[in-house]
């Protein structure tokens, strides 16, 4: 056997399939998993260029893969004010009043519904006086607040009309513009007038965030952006460098051009790199409950969620029905449980394609679709953490306010869907959440931030096990790709790809956030060590 090009020795190698309980070492050879077994063996196909990390009884699992991030725009956001630490309006004045303008604006992101505390989001509640243009998104990244002066500059009167079902302008009873823009075609009114932001730094901030998960173990993100650009600056970090392995889903929005369909089944069957390649499709079915855009079977406490995105569903139904015929697989976001079952009914009457289809975030769903969804074999793809963040266990923040009881209870079933056997994919959907695994694997086995043991778990019933937790990082968000070729286990002849922890995943979720990575490894090379 030739000898290996790295090995890891002297640990607990967790490979996600077959007999883990003599595995202690792995050696690879270029980028695939070369063996699996005693320190001994794998010692013995060692030679002298081969590169040896010694775990010292640290923990090897597959790589951790998140299912759900906007790696791009994340990137180009993080280049403005970060306002996600803001708890309340004093807060985001401080840190508007001490922001200093690029290029003549302010940008910001971040920014948390509850700052509000109930009322509508509105510009003048925070401030009156700033005469620079601001925009800043909120965390959902579904909605926007802009200032008098940057609706001024984009000519924006409320009384705009989009194609998107659920975008509008928010204007309040007299009329008038709040600031709140709900949904990308409205937030595009006022970006669209900003200045391009630098390229440059964005490409570098772009590295800076993919080290930075490599650091926290990830070897890969599935990417729901569709910027313009997006391709290009993850095409210039590919390359033996590149470290992450990146997986993008074009958008289909119900204005893009005809051949939108035909153009992205071409991409996603002909356009890879070394380590990305497009994966599928992305649609919204819906946009999100605290910007009153998810599409509920009744509406929210403030009448709001009533439309989907797609003003005529069947459109979407029939997009979705094309993608399937060129074999492209979708991941649709839906949020509300009229979207989730809309968008179930449509992938079930595609069962038998033999083409893997998702749906995305799921944050209440009716009973009767959590069946359907295990029967007709859809992947769901869930944040946990957006549960355990943005939700408050006095059910005071803005989205418990909207839902109710009844969908309260109903809120983000990963539990029931894994009881059904289905497929549950976990991520981030950072920079809505953070993109630490440990931190999202913990907060889902506990319902609640792992990080604060006094509060009150959220529908503790769907708390789930250490190991359907780490399954939803590495089996679990493979076969959400529709990936076949050993991605999501060490098996041999299968990618090299691992994270490394110091300590067990499978101990206490508490102290899981706390565990340090000795090191990532991607396609057979260290992107990460200790």
């Amino acid at each position: 056997m030739a000898d290996a090009t790295l090995a890891l020795i002297n640990g607990h190698i967790l490979p996600q399939v077959g007999d883990t309980r003599s595995a202690e070492a792995v050696a690879v050879r270029g980028d695939r998993v070369l063996a699996v077994g005693t320190t001994a063996d794998i010692l013995e196909i060692a030679g002298s260029a081969t590169r040896v990390v010694d775990l010292a009884g640290g923990t090897v699992t597959p790589g951790w893969v998140d299912a759900h991030t906007h790696v791009v725009q994340g990137a180009l956001m993080s280049l403005g004010v970060d306002f996600s630490r803001c708890e309340n309006l004093d807060d985001v004045r401080r840190v508007l009043y001490a922001a200093e303008p690029t290029d003549g604006w302010i940008r910001g992101w971040g920014l948390n519904h509850n700052v509000f505390g109930g009322q509508a989001p509105s510009f003048d509640a925070i401030s009156e006086s700033v005469t620079t243009p601001v925009l800043i998104r909120f965390y959902d990244a579904h909605s926007s607040l802009a200032n008098r002066t940057a609706l001024d500059l984009a000519g924006v009167t409320g009384r705009e009309t989009f194609v998107h079902g659920v975008a509008r302008v928010a204007v309040d009873d007299g009329g008038n513009t709040t600031g709140h823009l709900i949904e990308e075609a409205a937030i595009h009114l006022v970006e669209s007038v900003m200045p391009a932001q630098n390229a440059g730094a964005a490409q570098s901030l772009l590295r800076s965030v993919t080290e930075e998960m490599a650091s926290v173990g990830l070897t890969g993100v599935h990417v729901m952006d569709d910027l313009p650009g997006t391709v290009e600056m993850i095409r210039a970090l590919d390359g033996d460098d590149a470290g992450l392995r990146f997986w993008v889903y074009g958008w289909v929005q119900p204005d893009h051009p005809a051949d939108r369909v035909e153009k992205l089944a071409e991409l996603v069957h002909g356009t890879a790199g070394q380590r990305w390649r497009y994966a599928g499709a992305k649609l919204f079915m819906d946009g999100t409950v605290e910007g009153g855009t998810a599409w509920l079977c009744h509406p929210d406490l403030y009448g709001e969620g009533t439309r989907p995105s797609w003003t005529e569903p069947e459109r979407y139904a029939a997009v979705v029905r094309e993608l399937d015929s060129r074999r492209v697989p979708t991941a649709t976001h839906a949020i509300g449980d009229a979207a989730v079952h809309h968008s179930v009914q449509t992938l079930a009457a595609l069962v038998g394609s033999g083409v893997g289809h998702r749906l995305e975030h799921l944050e209440t769903v009716c009973p009767e679709d959590l069946a359907t969804i295990a029967t007709a074999g859809i992947a769901a793809s869930m944040q946990p953490t957006h549960c355990t963040r943005y939700t408050r266990a006095d059910e005071a923040d803005d989205w418990s306010r909207r839902m109710g009881r009844d969908r309260i209870d109903r809120g983000w079933p990963v539990a029931e869907l894994l009881d059904l056997g289905v497929t549950v994919a976990l991520g981030s959907d950072w920079p809505v959440a953070h993109f630490d695994p440990r931190v999202v694997m913990a907060d889902a086995r506990l319902r609640r931030p792992a990080d604060r043991p006094d509060d009150t778990p959220r529908q503790p019933r769907q708390a789930i096990s250490a190991q359907q937790a780490l399954d939803g990082y590495t089996t679990h968000v493979a076969a959400a790709a529709g990936l076949t070729d050993g991605t999501g286990t060490i098996v041999v002849g299968g990618p090299a790809d691992f994270t490394a922890v110091d300590g067990d995943v499978m101990g206490p979720a508490e102290k899981l956030p706390e565990l340090p990575i000795i090191a990532t490894i991607v396609g057979g090379q260290v992107v990460y060590e200790r």
